[in-house]
Formats: structure tokens, sequence, C-alpha cells
């Protein structure tokens, strides 16, 4: 049987005068009044998809202004300040992730949310459909890389946490690079607690400075060293050579471990430990974040999120030998008195 073509009727109104326009199958409508849609729940439908062959067969928006620009202007109505767009991840508006798009008078936002079951997703941001930068529900981002510890798993990006930590990594033939423009400036306040700068890098344009605070006001019951122990602990030291395994180049210094046994305040962290990482997904299985630590709250990822346990990741010890300069220094201005002792006697001895 053939088709049965019936032809669309628009009606509209202007100026008191009601008018009836009708259109025939392919032929183009024109309609020179506002379109209103009374009820609710109505919807435009068309071929927004991929059908197949060309994607010129797709429904589209397009100006009807000869080589004009095609641009979609969203309006807010009445003393309202607020438009925008929201996308929908599934045919149930009600319990799905959402995208919106919004202007509210104020400022211009990208945002993820989600309606009832819905899960709240991760905020993608690419070029060459590939991902570059990522917003986490929990309030982490990633540029250049999904991953939370760009410096393990060697990939070039920065990653911050929702806990405040923040890393980057570059390869070798790409440094990661901080810098200022000239003169007498601080490049980079490094470390802060609360509103007190507890260290900083300078640099005077020709040389740098790596600089932990030291200022008198900010110590309470200062002391001498006692000589004594200094020099225990200076000889206690066990300095050392070895081999990277990363790159097979010697390097010399200490044990971290080793030298934490002597004086717990050259090192940081805890002999042989590990942090347990895994993978945080939705119950559709998206991937949400990858490599975190469990969190102990997984409200922020959507409701039925779950993380998952995937390896243990070594975290390393590290040293800070400036705070053996102290011991060092104590340890030479003793040895120094006693010879300048021994000098006397010797002098007397002499004399004698």
């Amino acid at each position: 049987m053939a088709d049965t073509f019936i032809p669309v009727r628009l009606s509209y109104t202007g100026s008191a005068v009601t008018a009836i326009a009708e259109y025939q199958p392919g032929e183009t409508m024109q309609h020179p009044g506002n379109l209103n849609f009374s009820g609710s729940g109505r919807r435009i439908t068309g071929d927004f998809s991929s059908p197949a062959g060309s994607v010129a067969n797709r429904t589209w928006f397009q100006s009807n202004v000869t080589n004009g620009q095609t641009m979609l202007p969203v309006l807010p109505n009445g003393t309202s300040s607020i438009s925008g767009m929201q996308l929908f991840g599934a045919t149930d508006p009600e319990n799905t992730s959402i995208g919106i798009l919004q202007n509210n008078g104020v400022y211009v936002q990208i945002m993820v949310n989600a309606t009832g079951t819905g899960t709240q997703l991760p905020l993608l941001f690419g070029t060459a459909n590939t991902e570059r930068m990522r917003f986490d529900p929990s309030g982490g981002w990633y540029v250049g890389s999904s991953s939370s510890d760009p410096i393990g798993t060697q990939t070039v990006g920065m990653y911050r946490g929702a806990a405040g930590t923040l890393s980057a990594y570059a390869t070798g033939s790409g440094p990661l690079r901080l810098g200022v423009a000239s003169g007498n400036q601080t490049l980079e306040t490094f470390i802060s607690n609360g509103a007190t700068t507890v260290g900083t890098i300078t640099t005077n344009g020709t040389t740098t400075a790596y600089n932990t605070s030291s200022d008198y006001r900010l110590k309470d019951q200062v002391a001498d060293i006692d000589p004594q122990a200094a020099e225990a602990r200076v000889l206690a030291y066990r300095p050392a050579t070895w081999i990277w395994k990363s790159n097979g180049q010697p390097g010399k210094g200490f044990i971290a471990h080793e030298a934490q046994a002597v004086d717990p305040d050259v090192a940081t962290g805890t002999k042989d430990q590990v942090q347990r990482v895994g993978n945080i997904r939705a119950a559709n299985y998206t991937l949400l974040a990858e490599r975190v630590e469990e969190p102990a709250d997984l409200t922020p990822y959507g409701e039925d999120a779950a993380w998952s346990f995937t390896e243990e990741v070594p975290v390393y010890q590290g040293m800070d030998a400036s705070f053996m300069i102290a011991d060092m220094v104590a340890m030479l201005q003793k040895m120094r008195r006693e010879l300048d002792e021994t000098k006397a006697a010797l002098r007397a001895l002499q004399g004698a």
C-alpha cells in the first residue's frame, strides 16, 4: 500500500487576525509567528542520530539567511536572568545524569548533575576525540591525564585531589617549569600553613635560593644543641653509594630509613610503606576515577558507585639532609674547642 501523506496545517494569530497555513510533504514550512506548545512533556523530534550513509542525512538546525552564520540563541523570560541547556543521559529524565550549560546573569557555568538515581558523572574536555582534562565528582581534577598519580605512572599531566593533593609530571623532553620575569622576586610560595608562608623559592635574576622559614619571631625556647649528642648523631650516620634502579646512574648520600633511625627529623615517611589504590565506577560500570585511595564517602560519585582495589603502590621515603647541618656545625665547633684546648696544653708543656 502506498504511503498516504496528510498536509500539515499551522494556525497563527497576529493583529487580531487568525490565519491557517497548509504545507504539503516536501515543502519548506514558513511560520511568521512564535511557536507555542500547549500542555507538558512536548518534544521536537527528528533524526538527530548518525544514520547510515552521509552525516548530512541527520536533522539539522540551519540559518535561512544565505551565507549566514547559524547560532542558537536561548533567552530567559520576564525578569529571570537564567538561560541554558540541559543534556540528559537517558530517556527517563527523572533518573539520569545531566550535563548543564547555563548563564545566570552573574557567570556562565558548565556543570554536571543528576536526577533521582542517576549517576554523577565526571566532566571531560578533549580535542581530536581524546580526553585532555577531567573533573571528577569528588572535586578532583586532571589535566593531560586521568590518573591520580601522574608522577608514578609517568603520564605527562597534573592532578589535584579532592583532599587538596596537587601533583604534576613532565617528561625529560618537556621539562616542568615555573618562572618569573626577572629581578629580585619571589618565584613561588611552595609551602604554607594557613596564612603563614613557611617556604619560598626566590631569585635575584641570576641565582635561585630555596628557603625554609627561620625568622626568630617564629620560634620559642631557642637553645644550643648538645654538642655531645650532635657528635654521636653525626658519627652514627652511614654515608653510602648506590646505583639508581631507574636509569643505572650512580648516587651517593644516605638511606632514608637508616638516617631516620638516627634522627627522625631528617627523613619523612615509613620504611616499606605502601598505599592501596583502586578505581571508582558507577553502577553501569562507567569509570569515574582511577588509581585513588578508597574514599571514606562515595556519595559525591552518585548512588551505587563503588571503589574496587587494583594494586598496592609504594610510598617512598624522602630526606632533607639540611637537618644534619646543625649537628655537623655543633660537632665542628666542639672539635675546634677541643683542638684549641689541646694546643694551649701543648704550649704550656713546651714553656715549662
